[in-house]
């Protein structure tokens, strides 16, 4: 009863609002509120200030950071002990970025749930920094996302290596590669060197994403002078402003949206698609898990699909 206490009051912590952390919970506003009184009278402290707007007291925050380990934990050995004792019967929760999401799941959960139809799986979208920190507090078995990692207690499994590609309309071609245009387009079924769009202007995705930090990288190394105009952590959203001949972006070959690859739009809409000549720009998906956690069979089921999905990907 009481672990139960301590992740209601770690929904109430994380919404800061009764109401919405009691409707998130399925219980009453009543029952929560006993609840965290109940943890109040414990440990004989107030764990909120419930002057509008709610916020945290010093103790509140405190036990959020030690409560997050012991629920944690607590889900842990409570997965360990379903493995063993129902054979790979469980939940298995995967964090993935939006745009990936939408590239990698429709094809890899039907298989997933055609081998393991016993296992109930949830997904929770984000940033690369917010994967990881979901995966750090334990909210997520498996991330997906991309190379560098740079979290020491994460764990990570190349799964594929994908092209870095360039997505350009004819419009910005002719506005700011003039002297070069005709080459481009001459020449676009090849990789090409970025300098050829060095005076374009960049729509590029947010500075936390991992893609973001290979371009930065590229650009560096080439000594390009990025004209950013804006920024997103939307790749679509950005692909639809390079259609309307708003700027340039980089997106990785696989998270193209299906029309790009196909050519649904009209030959006059339908922007460039160009491979970067340099290796180093290539970004490799990953599967990563927490260092010192329990990894349940149904991660590890989710580890071997993947591997075996797109090892002809890596070869």
């Amino acid at each position: 009863m009481e672990t139960l206490s301590y992740k209601y009051f770690l929904v109430a912590a994380e919404e800061l609002n009764i109401t919405r952390a009691a409707h998130r919970l399925f219980i009453s506003q009543q029952s929560l509120s006993q609840h965290i009184a109940k943890l109040e009278n414990k440990y004989g402290v107030e764990l909120f200030q419930r002057k509008h707007p709610m916020s945290l007291t010093y103790a509140g925050e405190q036990l959020v950071k030690k409560l997050t380990h012991i629920v944690d934990l607590e889900r842990q050995i409570s997965n360990e002990m379903q493995d063993i004792r129902e054979d790979n019967c469980g939940r298995l929760v995967i964090g993935i970025s939006y745009t990936r999401g939408r590239a990698i799941l429709p094809d890899i959960l039907p298989l997933y749930n055609d081998c393991y139809p016993r296992i109930e799986i949830r997904c929770a979208e984000g940033t690369s920094e917010v994967l990881e920190q979901k995966l750090l507090r334990g909210q997520i078995d498996i991330m997906v996302d991309s190379a560098p990692v740079n979290v020491l207690k994460i764990e990570t499994i190349d799964i594929m290596v994908d092209k870095l590609v360039i997505i350009v309309s004819d419009k910005i071609l002719r506005k700011y590669c003039h002297n070069s245009y005709e080459y481009i387009i001459s020449h676009s079924g090849e990789d090409m060197d970025i300098r050829l769009f060095k005076d374009c202007p960049l729509l590029l995705l947010s500075s936390e994403n991992h893609i973001r930090t290979i371009i930065d990288q590229h650009l560096r190394q080439k000594s390009v002078k990025p004209n950013i105009i804006m920024m997103s952590e939307n790749v679509e959203t950005l692909i639809a402003l390079v259609v309307k001949g708003i700027g340039l972006t980089f997106c990785p070959h696989m998270l193209l949206p299906e029309q790009l690859v196909l050519g649904a739009q009209t030959q006059r809409d339908r922007p460039y698609i160009i491979t970067l000549n340099d290796r180093s720009t290539d970004s490799t998906m990953i599967l990563g898990y927490k260092k010192d956690r329990y990894l349940s069979t149904a991660a590890k089921n989710f580890i071997s699909l993947m591997q075996k999905k797109f090892s002809k990907a890596m070869e």
